[in-house]
């Protein structure tokens, strides 16, 4: 089948269409077979390994710096992830996490950090939907027949586990193979039954065109390779009417480096950053790259257009940092200077909707 013929499925389909039917080889966007060990494209013959129900369609070679626990190993990810997978047969989501560090040990310092984002998922992604739902129309995306929604840059998977309840079918994806084996378990603990998980680089999404009714992608374009193709790959993806809703740091805040915690290190020449991270942390600062307020916007038009916008939704739980930016935003004549130090930025995006859709 060729890639146009996947949004015939929706549109003239049921509701009963599986995520499945949508997977498509990354490199020449055909239709393929899953089988018990791999994902194979029925058009050019690509193999995509299968590990448990995770398929990996990733088609260049895996960055170090994408391992969420750096992990010090001599172990390769295949064998990490196989061992890995036997230990989640008699663990809970928690016990697994802590199993993996243990297991798979790595600094201190990155350890506590990881761990607190993994057990935080469900809480974090509770707070992220309620922000997402003051712009994003996420019942009436969810209500579409055949509605599917992807969960880029997953993590442990915590926007799947409360919204594959409302979709049809739910795509939960990572570059991380580490981290999808985390959100397999989670979603079993959950008895999650639409739930495709594939592991992926956003920039080669291995999706047909114009199928995804919603996309979350939080946290992740400042970690894409091609920060360009990542949003242009998103927009390819979204069925006509679909939604992206996106979340990423800002290069020029006023506040420290979410990734490592230094004050100041956006306002570096790129090329310093890592040298003054390795100085004062003895950690690399690879694989992150945070955009400014113009960099952001530059990106968003060439992908969508004017059909996106920057948002400043409420919370349901406030930093200091956050109540301090709400008040300047509120001065007309300081929002325009205080909008580009912010933590970082909100953006919704859609594709427009077709006559026919």
């Amino acid at each position: 089948m060729q890639p146009e013929a996947y949004a015939s499925i929706l549109r003239d389909g049921d509701s009963a269409v599986s995520a499945w039917d949508v997977i498509c080889c990354p490199i020449c966007r055909s239709r393929g077979h899953l089988n018990q060990s791999s994902w194979r494209c029925a058009e050019c013959g690509r193999s995509y390994p299968r590990y448990a129900q995770i398929v990996d369609f990733r088609v260049t070679s895996s960055r170090e710096d994408l391992s969420f626990a750096h992990f010090e190993t001599a172990r390769d990810e295949k064998e990490r992830v196989t061992r890995a997978l036997g230990m989640a047969a008699n663990a809970t989501f928690a016990e697994m996490v802590d199993k993996y560090f243990r297991e798979f040990p790595t600094s201190p310092a990155i350890e506590r950090g990881e761990k607190g984002t993994l057990l935080g998922a469900e809480s974090n992604a509770q707070e992220m939907l309620f922000q997402m739902r003051q712009t994003v129309p996420i019942a009436e995306l969810a209500a579409r027949r055949g509605s599917i929604f992807l969960e880029t840059g997953c993590g442990a998977a915590g926007l799947t586990g409360i919204l594959a309840k409302d979709f049809s079918s739910v795509i939960a994806l990572d570059a991380d193979l580490d981290r999808m084996v985390l959100a397999q378990k989670h979603c079993e603990e959950l008895g999650l039954s639409n739930v495709v998980l594939l592991c992926a680089f956003g920039e080669s999404l291995p999706l047909a065109a114009d199928v995804v009714d919603f996309i979350a992608c939080i946290e992740v374009l400042e970690h894409a390779t091609s920060q360009p193709d990542l949003l242009s790959e998103m927009r390819r993806i979204l069925r006509p009417g679909g939604q992206l809703y996106l979340t990423t740091p800002n290069r020029f805040t006023a506040g420290s480096e979410p990734h490592v915690n230094l004050w100041g290190l956006g306002w570096l020449p790129r090329r310093f950053m890592d040298s003054y991270v390795r100085l004062r942390l003895g950690l690399p600062y690879i694989g992150k790259r945070n955009l400014s307020f113009w960099e952001l916007r530059r990106m968003m038009k060439i992908s969508f257009g004017a059909d996106f916008c920057f948002r400043r939704p409420l919370r349901s739980r406030y930093t200091v940092h956050a109540r301090v930016a709400n008040l300047l935003l509120s001065i007309p004549v300081l929002a325009s200077v205080v909008r580009l130090v912010v933590a970082g930025y909100h953006v919704s995006a859609s594709k427009p909707a077709t006559l026919a859709d």
